[in-house]
């Protein structure tokens, strides 16, 4: 990986018309970082005990981080 960050999750295509100009909705989308922050943070809330949301945040980005290093190490 390039970054911490994991590099971006689910971009759209950059490319350039024949006249010369950029797709104008090209989006470098979210990283995969934040993805899996966010897919941890759904399955934590998922649990109704879970209710300390700075405890659950944190929890979160650790997640997503563990993944990121699972996957450069794969």
């Amino acid at each position: 990986m390039t970054s911490k960050t994991g590099g971006p999750a689910f971009p759209s295509e950059q490319w350039q018309s024949v006249y010369g100009t950029w797709n104008p909705t090209y989006e470098r989308g979210m990283s995969l970082r934040d993805y899996f922050a966010g897919q941890a943070l759904a399955g934590i809330c998922s649990d109704n005990e879970a209710t300390d949301v700075e405890w659950i945040a944190r929890w979160c980005w650790k997640v997503a981080d563990e993944m990121i290093k699972a996957r450069e190490e794969s």
